[in-house]
């Protein structure tokens, strides 16, 4: 009957089934248990041995432990060019001028002359020469230069001097004189008391009348006030000749005195002057600032009219060491330590094509700042990295960066097994 027959078939293909589900594990499948728990126990030594590091990534500004002097206009006018982009520089060199409506050389003459000082060069001054606003200042001090000059070079005093000492040798002729008659008239002023002394004695007895003795009397009394007159012209003419030595020390005195006030005026008057040169100098002419290479900031043509605030020039050091300035987001900034591997990418060389740098963390700053970003202000780091390969790449490739080149830097902090960072993971989801 089909009904049996259809039982019996589906009897007989259950028991083919559990013969299947019964049947032990064959050797194809210990095969596989076996390269599964092989690969899973590879995988979890390869955990333990593979390590990576984390990196702080941050931007990077490759430049030099001496700084380049950027050179910035002050001023407005027309722009004078005396260097070429590219030349080598020594110290004070002038690059280039604005003009001001002073002339250029009449300036540099007027500055070579206050640099040697106040000298007897007043025949050196010209008077003709274009100084615009520093006229007036140079007015005033060749006005005090010249009255300096002509009070130094002047023997007015010498000739009053002189003149004084003429005196004093005539009026000690004459003191010499005057005491030679004192001295004659002490004489006989003694020689008639001698002789009054005897008439005394005559007109006691009566040899001589009293008239004659009484005439005799006032001639040595007229003879003893000639005497006096006499004393007192020669203490006189001695008074003079005094007052005339202290007249002839006065005039010394005042001589030395208008010397140093004029003096004192001009140096005065050149220190106006040159602090107005310098400034004019400062406001109008782009000097060097120490040797170097005059880099052009800008595309300068001769008569090019100049705004104030604008960047002309940039003096690169001669001699110094590149090195780079990375700043670093605070997060994570405490892993980075100093002597740490840095690996610094440029833009101006691509990673692919040239390689990168490779430098150490030097020093890493003590507190954050901030700056501003399109997102807001952020706390950073600053961190400054050394080049011990200098500017080799790890392609072997020179480098020859400008300076303030930008780029990326990746600092390598300590490196970390996978299955920490697994564990790491698994631990920060569980604790959340």
């Amino acid at each position: 009957m089909p009904f049996r027959n259809n039982n019996s078939k589906l009897d007989l293909r259950s028991e083919e089934v559990r013969d299947i589900v019964d049947r032990m594990p064959t050797g194809w499948g210990t095969k596989v248990v076996m390269v599964l728990s092989v690969l899973l126990s590879l995988l979890t030594l390869i955990s333990f041995v593979i390590k990576y590091p984390d990196t702080i990534d941050g931007e990077v500004t490759l430049t030099s432990d001496v700084a380049p002097v950027r050179l910035v206009s002050v001023a407005t006018g027309h722009l004078h060019l005396l260097k070429l982009a590219g030349a080598v520089l020594q110290d004070k060199d002038v690059i280039a001028y604005i003009e001001s409506g002073v002339d250029y050389n009449d300036v540099l003459y007027l500055d070579s002359l206050l640099s040697l000082g106040i000298k007897d060069s007043l025949p050196l001054f010209n008077n003709s020469i274009e100084l615009g606003e520093l006229s007036g200042s140079y007015g005033v001090y060749i006005q005090a230069y010249t009255q300096w000059y002509r009070l130094k070079h002047s023997t007015r005093y010498k000739t009053i001097r002189d003149a004084m000492r003429k005196q004093i040798v005539t009026d000690k002729q004459l003191a010499n004189y005057i005491q030679d008659g004192a001295s004659l008239q002490r004489k006989i002023i003694e020689t008639s008391q001698t002789l009054l002394d005897r008439d005394s004695l005559l007109m006691k007895k009566d040899y001589l009348p009293e008239y004659e003795y009484r005439h005799n009397e006032n001639n040595l009394l007229s003879q003893r006030s000639s005497f006096v007159n006499t004393e007192a012209s020669y203490l006189s003419k001695k008074s003079e000749i005094q007052q005339t030595g202290i007249q002839i020390l006065r005039s010394e005195v005042e001589e030395q005195e208008a010397l140093e006030e004029a003096l004192n005026t001009l140096e005065i008057r050149y220190q106006s002057l040159v602090n107005d040169v310098r400034v004019w100098k400062e406001r109008y002419l782009f000097t060097s600032r120490g040797p170097g290479v005059l880099d052009y900031l800008g595309f300068w043509r001769e008569n090019m009219m100049i705004q104030p605030g604008t960047e002309m020039f940039a003096i690169v050091p001669n001699s110094s060491v590149f090195i780079g300035e990375v700043i670093i987001p605070a997060q994570g900034a405490g892993k980075v330590k100093v002597g740490m591997e840095v690996n610094i990418k440029l833009h101006d060389y691509p990673y692919d094509e040239y390689g990168l740098l490779v430098g150490r963390v030097t020093s890493l700053s003590k507190s954050t700042s901030q700056i501003t970003t399109p997102n807001g202000s952020v706390n950073i780091y600053r961190v400054h990295i050394g080049l011990p390969q200098g500017l080799t790449t790890n392609f072997g490739y020179t480098l020859n960066p400008n300076l303030e080149t930008k780029g990326t830097a990746e600092i390598i902090t300590k490196p970390r097994q996978l299955i920490e960072r697994l564990f790491d993971n698994l631990k920060s989801k569980a604790n959340k």
